[in-house]
C-alpha cells in the first residue's frame, strides 16, 4: 500500500477529521483502552491493571504507556517513522495505539487499504488508509503549505498538474519530521512459548500440514492400488495409466503445499526462538557470563543456530518420517505380508534405534570438542598480541595441536558410527522385508494382485521413512545437544507480568533530601571465600558529590554494581527515595546510572550518537543530539568532531573510527552523564586523562549529575 499523501488544501478535510474524532479515546482510558485492544487481539491482557491510571504529559507518556502494557503482560513496541512513511507504519499497528489530537487511537486491523479503528463503543470503525495518513501527517505538513502554494504560484503551475506536483513536493519535503507517537501491542519475546506459538498461529500450520501429509499417503495408497493391480493382472492399458497420472499429479500439487506451509512454519518458529534466547540471553546472570568466557558465549551463539535448524529440519523431517511409518505398518499389515512384515518393520525399527544411540553418543562428543575448540580460538585471539610478545613460537601451537587431535577422531567416530546409521537402516529393511515378503510371492494366486501390490508399496514406503529418520536422526541430535548449552539461556528469557510501580525518569533535585538509604548491605562472588561487601551502610543525599578510595579488591566496584542493580545484595537493605528493587524492577536504571571500569566499558560498532546516547530513547531527536553535541564540547572532545567527516554521525568501533584510550574515557563519561538520572557513579573514569583534562571532565560532571560518586584509588 502506498504511504503517499493526498493533503487538500487549505485545512483538513472535516468529514475525515469527524470520523476520526468518533473514534477518539481520552488519554485518560488509555490504560483501559491497551488491555480492552490486547483483548480483543488475543494476547490475554492480565485483567485491567492499569485501568484508571492516568498517564503523565510530556516526554514521559511513552514511557507510561509501555509500562501500563508490561503490567499486563503484554509489550507495546514504539514505533515512529518519517511523514512520507506513515501509511507503511500504520500498516503495522495490528493492533496498536497512535495519539491523534487530544487523546488516541486504538488501531484493531487493516485490510486492503482500510484500517478498522476501536472505537469507545468497542465497534470497529472503518476509515481509509490515506484519510487516516492525511490526518496523522497534517500537523508536520501545514506549517509549510503556504510556501508551496507561493513556488507553485512563481513557478506558474498548470492548474490541472498542480494537485501532483503539491503533493510530490508534501511527501518530500517533511521526510525528516517524525509524526505522531504509536506503540505495536503484541506478545512479549519472554512470555509463555506456546502462547507465543499460537498467537502467530503455528498449531494450525502445523494440523494443515500434517492433513497434507495425511492425503499424499491416501494419494500414494491410491496410487499404488491402481497401478499395481492393473500391472498384475494384465489389464494396463490407457484408462488405468490416466487414472494413476492423476492421482500423481494430485499428490505432487499436495506435497508441493505441504513443503511452503512447513518452510513458512520453520521460518517463524525460528525468529520466535531467537527472540526468546536474546531475551534469556539479555537477562543472564552477569558474573556467570565473565566466568563462561567470550569464546563460550560465541559457542552458545553457534548452537543457538544449530538448534534452530536441528529443530525445523531434523524434528519435522522425523516427525514426517514417523507418520510415514505408522502408515506404512498399517499398509503391510493390510497386504499380502500381513502380521508377519508388519512384525518385522517393528522389531528393525527397534534394533535401528541401538544404533542411532550410540550415533548421538558419539556425535555429542563430537559436539562438545568443536564448542572446546571454538572457545580456546576466540580466547586465544583475544589474547594474540600478548602471545606473539611474551610466548616461546615453539610453545604456541601445543595447545591447539592437542585439540585439534581430540577433534579429528571425534570426527572420525562421529562420521562412521553415523554412516553406518543413517546408511543401514533402509537398506537393511529393504532385505529384510523381501525376505518376509518371500512366503506371499509363493502363493501369489492366493495372495491376489491387489493385496501384494499393497505390499511391495508399504515396503518401499517403510523404506522412505527409515530413510527421513536415518537422515533426521542427526538434526535431531543436534538439536538434544544444543538444548542443553541453551536451556538455562531459554528459561532465563521467560518474563511474567509485574507489580512495578511507575518511575517517569529521575526524581527533581531536592538538596537536602535522602536519596539512596543502604544499611547492613552484603555481598559474596559465587565460589568466593569471603565477603566483598561486608555490613555496609550508606546514605547519599541528592547534590551529594562523594569520593570513593580503596586498594584493588575491596570492593569499590561491587559496591557500584549494588548501587547500579547489576547485583542484588545478599543481604541487607537498599532502598531508592524509599522504594526498594522489587518495588522499582527495571526501572531502577532510570534513576541510577554508572561509567564501569575501562575494561567493562565498549564502544559499540555504530554511530558517534549511538554510543553516547544508547541510555536514551532511540532514535534520537534534534534535541537529544543537540545536548550530546554540547556536553562532548564540555569535555574537550570538539577537536574529535572537527576532524570526523560526519561527527555525530560518523561511525567508530573496531570497523570505524578508532578513538584513543582517552577518547573512549570521556565518551563513558558523557554516556553516563546524558542518561540524566539522580545517582551517577563514575568507576575509575579518570585514570587515562591528563591532569588538565581531569579537572575538566570533573567540572563537566560536577555541573550535570545531581549525585556523584567517584570511585578511585587512593
Amino acid at each position: 500500500m502506498s504511504s503517499g499523501f493526498t493533503f487538500r488544501i487549505p485545512d483538513l478535510d472535516s468529514r475525515i477529521d469527524a470520523a476520526l474524532r468518533g473514534a477518539l479515546w481520552p488519554l485518560s482510558r488509555i490504560g483501559e483502552g491497551i488491555s480492552l485492544l490486547a483483548a480483543r487481539a488475543g494476547l490475554d491482557p492480565a485483567a485491567d491493571v492499569a485501568a484508571g491510571a492516568l498517564p503523565p504529559e510530556g516526554e514521559n507518556f511513552g514511557t507510561w504507556v509501555e509500562w501500563a502494557a508490561m503490567q499486563q503482560g503484554i509489550e507495546a513496541e514504539p514505533v515512529d517513522a518519517m511523514v512520507s512513511e506513515i501509511g507503511a507504519m500504520l500498516q503495522l499497528l495490528r493492533p496498536g495505539i497512535i495519539r491523534y489530537g487530544g487523546g488516541f487511537l486504538l488501531i484493531e486491523r487493516s485490510l486492503r487499504g482500510r484500517v478498522a479503528l476501536l472505537g469507545a463503543d468497542l465497534l470497529p470503525r472503518w476509515t481509509d488508509l490515506n484519510d487516516l495518513v492525511e490526518a496523522i501527517g497534517w500537523p508536520q505538513v501545514a506549517p509549510i503549505v503556504p510556501e508551496i502554494e507561493k513556488v507553485l504560484d512563481h513557478v506558474g503551475i498548470a492548474p490541472k498538474e498542480r494537485a501532483a506536483v503539491r503533493r510530490t513536493l508534501l511527501a518530500d519535503r517533511p521526510g525528516a519530521e517524525r509524526s505522531a507517537p504509536a506503540w505495536i501491542l503484541r506478545l512479549p519475546s519472554g512470555a509463555g512459548f506456546l502462547a507465543q506459538l499460537r498467537r502467530q498461529g503455528l498449531f494450525g500450520r502445523l494440523s494443515a500440514m500434517l492433513g497434507c501429509f495425511a492425503l499424499t499417503y491416501g494419494l500414494e495408497i491410491a496410487g499404488w492400488s491402481i497401478i499395481g493391480s492393473a500391472a498384475l493382472d494384465g489389464r494396463l492399458d490407457f484408462g488405468w495409466l490416466s487414472a494413476w497420472l492423476l492421482v500423481l499429479t494430485t499428490m505432487v500439487a499436495v506435497r508441493l503445499g505441504a513443503g511452503w506451509i512447513e518452510s513458512h512454519l520453520a521460518l517463524d518458529f525460528g525468529r520466535l526462538l531467537k527472540a526468546r534466547l536474546l531475551n534469556g540471553a539479555l537477562r543472564q546472570d552477569i558474573d556467570q557470563a565473565r566466568r563462561a568466557g567470550a569464546g563460550h558465549m560465541l559457542a552458545i551463539v553457534i548452537e543457538a543456530q544449530a538448534l534452530e535448524a536441528s529443530v525445523t529440519n531434523g524434528a519435522l523431517g522425523i516427525l514426517v518420517a514417523l507418520i510415514e511409518l505408522c502408515f506404512a505398518i498399517w499398509i503391510l499389515s493390510q497386504g499380502a505380508g500381513g502380521a508377519l512384515q508388519a512384525g518385522a518393520l517393528l522389531i528393525w525399527m527397534g534394533a535401528t534405534s541401538l544404533l542411532a544411540l550410540r550415533y548421538y553418543r558419539s556425535l555429542r562428543r563430537w559436539c562438545q570438542q568443536r564448542l572446546e575448540l571454538t572457545h580456546h580460538l576466540v580466547e586465544q585471539m583475544s589474547g594474540h598480541r600478548t602471545r606473539l610478545a611474551q610466548e616461546q613460537p615453539m610453545r604456541r601451537d601445543l595447545a591447539e595441536d592437542h585439540l585439534l587431535d581430540r577433534y579429528g577422531k571425534a570426527s572420525r567416530d562421529a562420521d562412521l558410527r553415523g554412516a553406518l546409521a543413517m546408511g543401514f537402516m533402509p537398506s537393511g529393511w529393504m532385505l529384510i522385508g523381501l525376505i518376509t515378503l518371500l512366503p506371499a510371492f509363493s502363493h501369489h494366486v492366493a495372495a491376489g494382485a491387489p493385496s501384494m501390490a499393497i505390499a511391495i508399496g508399504g515396503l518401499l514406503l517403510a523404506q522412505r521413512a527409515l530413510g527421513g529418520i536415518a537422515g533426521g536422526i542427526a538434526g535431531l541430535g543436534r538439536a538434544v545437544i544444543a538444548w542443553e548449552q541453551l536451556g538455562s539461556m531459554f528459561r532465563a528469557g521467560r518474563e511474567k507480568p509485574t507489580d512495578e510501580v511507575f518511575v517517569a525518569g529521575p526524581r527533581p533535585r531536592r538538596p537536602g533530601h535522602r536519596l539512596i538509604d543502604a544499611a547492613r548491605l552484603d555481598y559474596s562472588y559465587p565460589g568466593a571465600g569471603g565477603k566483598a561487601v561486608d555490613e555496609f551502610n550508606l546514605a547519599i543525599q541528592h547534590g551529594d558529590r562523594i569520593l570513593v578510595e580503596g586498594s584493588s579488591g575491596s570492593g569499590k566496584s561491587t559496591l557500584a554494581a549494588l548501587l547500579t542493580g547489576l547485583r542484588n545484595p545478599d543481604r541487607g537493605l537498599l532502598l531508592i527515595d524509599g522504594l526498594d528493587r522489587p518495588t522499582l524492577g527495571s526501572q531502577w536504571n532510570r534513576m541510577v546510572a554508572a561509567a564501569p571500569q575501562f575494561h567493562e566499558n565498549h564502544i559499540f560498532t555504530g554511530s558517534f550518537a549511538f554510543n553516547l546516547l544508547m541510555g536514551r530513547q532511540w532514535p534520537p531527536s534534534a534535541a537529544d543530539l543537540a545536548e550530546a553535541e554540547r556536553l562532548c564540547l564540555e569535555l574537550g572532545l570538539g577537536e574529535l568532531l572537527d576532524r570526523m567527516p560526519a561527527r555525530l554521525q560518523q561511525q567508530v568501533g573496531e570497523t570505524g573510527w578508532q578513538l584513543s584510550h582517552g577518547e573512549r574515557s570521556r565518551i563513558f563519561l558523557a554516556r553516563a552523564l546524558l542518561q540524566r538520572v539522580n545517582l551517577t557513579i563514575l568507576d575509575e573514569s579518570f585514570a587515562a586523562l591528563d591532569p588538565e583534562t581531569l579537572g575538566q571532565c570533573l567540572d563537566c560532571a560536577d555541573r550535570h549529575a545531581d549525585a556523584l560518586m567517584v570511585i578511585a584509588h587512593p
